[in-house]
């Protein structure tokens, strides 16, 4: 969990609070690279700009996308690059997502047992990690099993 301050409470922030971080993240196993941004809100266009954020950082790659049943991930509207094929997983199996490792790894070694005072703070120490994972690819075959 992550707590995050307010006043004199201390609140969770989890995918029912208020506030809102939503991270897009793709290893490209052939190249060891990773396609990562961090936005405030999740839809159907801002998936688009993650399709099309990756799409131009492996150009000349065919990129085949793990996704969960997320109404962004299946509205109509979504259209991706043509580099890119969307696989659909089935429904309550996180564990098959191969990025699922990656926020493990974020949540035990720079999201756990701190306490936060803004949603700032939270974004920067997604960032850091998700840096230090850029310029990791073997850490990132290891926890996404490829």
């Amino acid at each position: 969990m992550i707590y995050l301050n307010e006043g004199n409470e201390q609140k969770v922030l989890n995918n029912t609070s208020s506030y809102s971080l939503l991270v897009f993240n793709q290893f490209h196993f052939g190249a060891d690279k990773l396609s990562s941004l961090v936005l405030p809100w999740v839809d159907t266009d801002t998936m688009s700009r993650f399709l099309l954020h990756t799409a131009e950082r492996f150009p000349h790659d065919p990129c085949i996308m793990f996704l969960d049943g997320a109404g962004w991930h299946t509205a109509n509207e979504l259209r991706p690059p043509p580099n890119i094929q969307l696989e659909f997983l089935p429904s309550w199996s996180p564990e098959l997502n191969p990025t699922e490792g990656i926020w493990e790894c974020l949540r035990e070694n720079y999201l756990g047992h701190q306490v936060f005072d803004s949603l700032d703070q939270v974004e920067e120490c997604v960032c850091t990690g998700l840096h230090g994972l850029h310029y990791d690819p073997h850490r990132v075959q290891s926890l996404t099993y490829f």
